[in-house]
């Protein structure tokens, strides 16, 4: 999508901001900007094929964690401004969407759903018809056996007693 956009004229590429929150429970595009704090139309800070682009890679965290790394990163290059009693800090705003992409970092990375197999009868038939399973490591060579084997006749070993007698002071 970006490709085709950078291949048209600029008159032709038309960037667009929505946000709509009725359609917050069904939009992935909805979602990641109520989580970024994007939503005052007045205030646009990312364009709807950027977030595209991203969920086009992520879960809505990850998305929502790359977009305010961009934010940060786009905020950072500003540098604060003091004029008389007004003062601008860019490099806040850019810590908090820092701080913003760590914890949707965090988020995205704990959304695996966890697995307990063999709960049910069914469910362990086919884990264990799957054609694609790799034996379970615990039986993997159980009933090998890798001690040395002598030549047949001298498998067992012979304990005698030494032909000589025993050193002085030795407990034998």
């Amino acid at each position: 999508m970006l490709m085709l956009l950078a291949c048209l004229p600029l008159e032709e590429v038309k960037i667009s901001w929505t946000y709509d929150p009725a359609l917050i429970t069904t939009s992935s595009l909805m979602q990641v900007r109520r989580l970024l704090g994007d939503v005052l139309a007045s205030d646009q800070q990312i364009q709807d094929e950027e977030i595209l682009w991203s969920l086009s890679r992520w879960n809505i965290y990850g998305a929502t964690a790359e977009m305010a790394n961009a934010l940060a990163f786009q905020l950072a290059r500003q540098v604060d401004v003091v004029q008389g009693e007004l003062k601008t800090n860019f490099s806040n705003r850019s810590k908090q969407y820092a701080a913003l992409a760590r914890q949707m970092k965090l988020l995205a990375n704990t959304s695996a759903t966890p697995y307990a197999g063999a709960i049910s009868i069914a469910d362990k038939i086919n884990v264990q018809s799957d054609p694609d399973r790799p034996p379970p490591d615990f039986n993997r060579g159980q009933f090998d056996d890798r001690l040395p084997v002598n030549s047949v006749g001298e498998q067992t070993q012979s304990f005698s007693l030494p032909d000589s007698a025993a050193p002085e002071g030795s407990v034998i």
